[in-house]
C-alpha cells in the first residue's frame, strides 16, 4: 500500500511534480530569475546588431487525469540567431486505484464426537447369569455369590448355572458351554454374564485324550509340552465359541475372571496357568471384534490381587483341604474385583444407577 501512494502522490519524480501547484510556480520563478524573460543577441563579428534572444518557454504539461498522460508544452519560437526554448516535459500518468483485498474464508465447525454407548440396564436381576466351575459354586469351600451379594445386593439374585468340576473343552465332569444353553432355555433375556473356566481342562485333564497330561502339565516345562499347550488351545477355542453363542443370544457384556496361582502340587500348575492366562485374555478382549461389536468381554486377572493379599499362593486365601479352591478370604478378593469392574464399567446395573441405558 505504501508503494502505491508514492506513485500517485506529490513525491513522484520531478517531471510529475511540475504539473501544477505552488511547487511548480516556485520553480518557474527560479527559472525566470536565472535566465530572464528574453535576452539580447550578441553582436555579430562585423559589429552589426545581434538578433533578439529567443523567449524561454516555461509552459508545462498538465498532470494526467485518472491515468491519462499529460500533453507536453509547445516549443519556444526561434529568434534570428538565438536558440529556441526547450519543450515542456510531459506530465506523468496518474496511478490507478488499488484493488480491494477479499476477506478470508470462515473456518468450518469441528465435527461432534460420537458418544460411547452405555451398557444396557438390567430390567430385573434375572437378566444376569453366572456360569463356570467351582470357583463360582465352591467345593468344600465357600461360594462366590454370597460374597458378591454382600457388595451388590442385586447380584444375590443373579441366575447361577455354574457346576463344580466342569471344564471349558475337555476333562472334568462336563463342560461349561451347555450351562448357557440351560440359562437361555429358562429365560432367553440375558444382558450380562459372569464367567470363569478353563482351569479344570488342566487340573482334571482328560488322560485318555491327552496321555500323561496329569503329570506333564503340573511340573516345570509344562508350557513347552505339546500335550499341555494343545489342551490350552482347545479351551481357548471353546471359550471363543461360547462368546459367539452368547452374543447371538443378545448378551451384551461378560466378565471373565481367570485363576490365581494355586499352592496345590507345590505350585506346580503355576507355569501352565501363566501360559494360559494371556491366551484366555486375548480371546476375551477380542470378542468385540469377532462378534461385530455385539458383545464386550471384560477380563479379570486374579494373580496380582491375590499376591497383594499376603503374597503369592498365600495359604490363607485357599482351602486348606486342597490348596485349589478359594477360602472365604479368597472369595472376598474375587468378589471385590468383580464388583469394582461392575462399578467402573457400569455392568449389571439397574436404571436407578443412572449410568446404563434403559
Amino acid at each position: 500500500m505504501r508503494d502505491g501512494r508514492n506513485r500517485s502522490g506529490s513525491h513522484a519524480h520531478p517531471r510529475s511534480a511540475l504539473g501544477s501547484g505552488p511547487t511548480a510556480l516556485g520553480l518557474v520563478a527560479a527559472l525566470l530569475a536565472a535566465c530572464g524573460s528574453s535576452s539580447q543577441g550578441g553582436g555579430g563579428p562585423d559589429g552589426s546588431a545581434g538578433g533578439a534572444g529567443g523567449g524561454i518557454n516555461v509552459a508545462t504539461g498538465s498532470g494526467g487525469a485518472a491515468g491519462a498522460t499529460g500533453a507536453g508544452g509547445g516549443a519556444g519560437g526561434a529568434s534570428a540567431t538565438g536558440a529556441g526554448g526547450a519543450g515542456g516535459g510531459a506530465g506523468s500518468a496518474g496511478s490507478a486505484g488499488s484493488m480491494g483485498v477479499g476477506g478470508s474464508a470462515g473456518a468450518g465447525g469441528a465435527g461432534g464426537a460420537t458418544p460411547p454407548s452405555k451398557p444396557p440396564c438390567l430390567a430385573a436381576p434375572s437378566d444376569a447369569v453366572m456360569i463356570g466351575d467351582s470357583y463360582i459354586t465352591g467345593f468344600l469351600s465357600p461360594a462366590l455369590q454370597p460374597a458378591l451379594g454382600a457388595l451388590d445386593p442385586t447380584a444375590s439374585n443373579f441366575r447361577n448355572y455354574a457346576v463344580a468340576g466342569t471344564s471349558m473343552a475337555s476333562g472334568g465332569g462336563g463342560t461349561i458351554p451347555p450351562q448357557l444353553d440351560m440359562a437361555l432355555a429358562a429365560n432367553a433375556t440375558i444382558k450380562f454374564m459372569i464367567l470363569d473356566g478353563g482351569g479344570n481342562d488342566i487340573l482334571l485333564c482328560d488322560q485318555n485324550k491327552y496321555p500323561g497330561c496329569n503329570s506333564l502339565c503340573s511340573m516345570a516345562g509344562s508350557s513347552t509340552q505339546k500335550i499341555c499347550t494343545d489342551i490350552v488351545a482347545a479351551a481357548v477355542a471353546a471359550s471363543g465359541q461360547l462368546m459367539t453363542k452368547a452374543a447371538d443370544a443378545g448378551v451384551k457384556d461378560v466378565i471373565y475372571f481367570f485363576y490365581p496361582h494355586i499352592p496345590a502340587n507345590n505350585g506346580g500348575f503355576k507355569e501352565i496357568l501363566d501360559y494360559s492366562k494371556p491366551r484366555a485374555q486375548q480371546q476375551c478382549e477380542s470378542s468385540a471384534a469377532t462378534t461385530g461389536g455385539k458383545l464386550t468381554c471384560h477380563f479379570i486377572d486374579l494373580v496380582a490381587p491375590f499376591q497383594a493379599a499376603g503374597g503369592d499362593m498365600n495359604p490363607a486365601n485357599f482351602s486348606a483341604l486342597d490348596g485349589v479352591h478359594p477360602s472365604q478370604a479368597g472369595q472376598n478378593i474375587i468378589a471385590n474385583q468383580i464388583w469394582s469392574m461392575t462399578q467402573s464399567a457400569c455392568l449389571g446395573q439397574t436404571a436407578s444407577s443412572g449410568c446404563c441405558a434403559p
